[in-house]
Order: structure tokens, then sequence, then C-alpha cells
């Protein structure tokens, strides 16, 4: 997991929360590998390192054909975690 660039308090990059939040859904940040990172709950079940779309403005993931890579460890529903930008 990349060292955070922008600066942001809370739980850090790697980790998965399953109880109340730490960080506010919807927070982001930039990694020092170039990539977007935004906080968001899973709404189902996703397998590590799945493409998933989020849905806004409640920031909720689900695994499917959209922008953004879940974390390299699988989510249950109502998991929350940083969400890494597919694309630079």
């Amino acid at each position: 997991m990349p060292y955070p660039i922008t600066p942001f308090v809370g739980m850090k990059p790697g980790e998965k929360n399953d109880q109340a939040s730490k960080v506010k859904l919807g927070t982001t940040f930039t990694g020092d590998d170039g990539h977007v990172y935004i906080y968001a709950k899973a709404s189902a079940a996703i397998a590590a390192s799945t493409v998933s779309v989020l849905t806004e403005p409640a920031m909720t993931m689900a695994g499917g054909a959209g922008d953004w890579t879940s974390p390299a460890f699988a989510l249950a529903n109502g998991d929350e975690a940083w969400f890494m930008k597919t694309a630079i």
C-alpha cells in the first residue's frame, strides 16, 4: 500500500474497518504511487483486488466494471476500506 502524499488523519491505507468509521466516507488522498484512493463502504462482499463500482453520494462500492480497485484483502458487506482509482 502506498504512502499518502496528501495529508489526512485517520485510518491507515491497507487497513479495513468493520466497526464505526474512523474516516468519513468519501475521503480521498493521493498516494506516492500516483493513484487516488477513496474511503468507501462495501455494499456487498468484495473479493481481494476486484474492480469495483462507486455509488455516490452513499460512497458505497460493489464489485463490477468500475473505475476503482478494492484492497488486497476480501471485504464483507459493510466493511470500510481504501479503494484505489484504477487509472492514474
